[in-house]
């Protein structure tokens, strides 16, 4: 579940709730924390690092910029 909660002009909190993983992200209005079944732990970001040097994580494949293989394209048609 992704919740954004905004102000009427920026999204001001953000949570991300995976009960399958039983993990919960959260950040906004000055902190960031992740709840999991070893507890609670706050996020912070890492310094120093130029952000063309940084590295992005998502699920959502349409991010990427260079095409990636289709799943299968080697995959034979035919079963004869």
């Amino acid at each position: 579940m992704l919740i954004g909660l905004s102000d009427g002009q920026d999204v001001i909190y953000g949570l991300i709730d995976q009960p399958y993983v039983g993990e919960r992200f959260e950040g906004g209005l000055g902190h960031a924390r992740l709840t999991s079944a070893a507890g609670e732990r706050a996020l912070r970001v890492r310094g120093g690092t130029p952000l063309e040097r940084a590295t992005l994580l998502t699920t959502f494949p349409k991010s990427a910029r260079r095409p990636r293989p289709r799943p299968f394209a080697a995959w034979p048609t035919g079963r004869g």
